[in-house]
């Protein structure tokens, strides 16, 4: 049976969403700092695009110059929005950072309007007051709990929500490679800038990905998870509203806390109230954006 346009954009997030998951996972497991993570992602991510375009005998469009600085902006934020985000991963658990995460799409109802110029819905407000006594009984639950690792959690979850809003505003500009190529190198100059700090006054091997296990992980990271990834969902967007791919990106975190909890057992590190709050949180942020699809 053949997929409908809007059933294969779906498809496509639903996979980048799956893949997106899992780049907390890889973040763990991957023993270098967590700036040297996104610069090295980038790296090897820009040379998989140029690669693909190689093969393909394709060039990327030509754009005016507010075009490319507006892509390489998007860019520096996405490069914040990791930094905080594996940031967060290494000083917390895999989990913690991913249910920070599940708050994307609150943030993003919440300054949708202020970038969009959109009137804001009440509703909106009051479902993320409502998400926030949860968090603090979520932070009761965790074992040996980390402020910096919450904090940095949280700031991801407001950078991502900037990143998707531009984004979405932003399609249709271009062709998907040669958007995401501006964004990526937005990425790679400004994680570029820290990281040659850091070759100055740190080891070699908290900063490059020496061993043979963290360069596996690092290709599958900027291969599947980014290049692939990326492609998906600016494909994807372009044909699904953005409360449905709120919908979607909200099972990001479900999918990684999964896989979280099977790979490094993190279940020992919670209590049954972080789990209680963290269900409470996922279900909002899932069901939510239904209640707003019917009520448009």
């Amino acid at each position: 049976m053949q997929l409908s346009v809007t059933g294969l954009a779906r498809l496509r997030l639903n996979i980048a969403v799956f893949l997106f998951g899992f780049t907390a996972i890889l973040g763990k497991l991957i023993s270098i700092n967590a700036i040297a993570i996104v610069f090295w992602r980038m790296f090897f991510a820009l040379g998989f695009l140029l690669l693909y375009k190689m093969w393909h005998s394709k060039n990327f469009d030509r754009l005016t110059l507010p075009i490319k600085l507006k892509l390489f902006a998007i860019g520096c934020i996405i490069a914040l929005h990791w930094f905080c985000f594996y940031g967060s991963v290494k000083l917390s658990h895999v989990s913690v950072a991913l249910i920070c995460m599940a708050l994307t799409p609150l943030f993003t109802a919440l300054i949708e309007p202020f970038i969009l110029k959109q009137k804001m819905r009440m509703t909106d407000l009051w479902v993320s007051v409502a998400v926030t006594p949860l968090i603090y009984f979520m932070i009761g639950g965790i074992l040996e709990f980390q402020w910096w690792g919450f904090i940095l959690g949280v700031l991801a979850a407001l950078l991502a929500a900037v990143f998707s809003v531009l984004n979405k505003a932003s399609l249709g500009i271009t062709d998907s490679e040669t958007f995401i190529m501006y964004e990526f190198l937005g990425v790679f100059i400004f994680s570029a800038i820290p990281m040659a700090y850091l070759l100055t006054n740190q080891p070699l091997n908290v900063l490059v990905p020496l061993n043979v296990y963290d360069l596996i992980y690092m290709l599958v990271l900027s291969y599947f998870c980014t290049h692939i990834a990326f492609k998906l969902t600016i494909k994807g967007m372009k044909h699904v509203s953005a409360f449905e791919t709120n919908l979607i990106i909200g099972l990001e975190p479900l999918y990684g806390i999964l896989m979280a909890v099977f790979i490094f057992k993190e279940y020992q590190h919670f209590s049954a109230q972080f789990y209680f709050a963290s269900i409470c949180i996922l279900g909002i942020v899932i069901l939510y954006p239904i209640y707003r699809l019917k009520n448009v």
